[in-house]
C-alpha cells in the first residue's frame, strides 16, 4: 500500500515480480521509484 503524508491509501498492489521475471521487475521497480518520489513531494 502506499500513503501519503496524512496517512491516506493512495495506491494498493498485489503481487510480485521477482528479480527472475527480468522486463517485469524492472517496470515494477521504476513505476515504484515514481509513485514514492510523487508521494515524498506531495
Amino acid at each position: 500500500m502506499y500513503l501519503d503524508k496524512k496517512g491516506t491509501v493512495r495506491k494498493t498492489r498485489g503481487g510480485f515480480n521477482g528479480p527472475v521475471t527480468g522486463e517485469p521487475n524492472e517496470a515494477f521497480k521504476s513505476e515504484f521509484d515514481s509513485h514514492v518520489k510523487q508521494l515524498l513531494e506531495g
